[in-house]
């Protein structure tokens, strides 16, 4: 179908665009749960590799106006980077086994490739990616959604799939 002259791509056949409102309920949530499933990880991580993490972190919140050291930005940039790979698999792993997250599956929405599958670990791991870029641009990305009759957003354009009802 067109409309005003640009090409709509539908959902597939017997299949309804998943309402924005549970969608933006559902990242919120499943960036909650991908949090709490990082933090075990990121302890490990910067426990074994940044020794000194604590010190650091407790200095900057203890002496908020007093100097940051340096390699705290450092290890800032490696825990928000360990951080947004986990929510990359997190979001692919769910996708690809399941079509939906847990936090999809509550709020009863699940993801589709063109042929109303789940999508293929590719296509997911690209989803996810996505997702993260667009989260990491303040997610501006996302709000694409709210404007094209599809109700994809960047990421869903990216990876070739929707959100759909379950």
């Amino acid at each position: 179908s067109e409309i005003q002259g640009t090409k709509v791509i539908l959902p597939p056949v017997g299949m309804t665009v998943a309402p924005l409102g549970r969608r933006s309920l559902a990242c919120v949530l499943d960036f909650i749960l991908a949090y709490f499933l990082a933090l075990p990880i990121l302890g490990v991580v910067m426990t074994l590799y940044m020794p000194d993490w604590e010190t650091l972190v407790w200095q900057v919140f203890l002496q908020p106006n007093g100097p940051i050291p340096p390699q705290f930005y450092h290890y800032a940039m490696v825990f928000g980077s360990i951080f947004y790979l986990i929510l990359a698999l997190y979001q692919a792993g769910f996708h690809a086994a399941h079509g939906q997250t847990p936090a999809k599956a509550i709020f009863g929405i699940r993801v589709v490739d063109q042929n109303g599958r789940k999508p293929a670990f590719y296509k997911a791991f690209l989803r996810g990616l996505g997702f993260v870029v667009s989260y990491y641009f303040y997610g501006i990305p996302f709000f694409y959604a709210f404007f094209n009759p599809e109700r994809r957003a960047a990421h869903d354009f990216i990876a070739g799939t929707y959100v759909v009802n379950a």
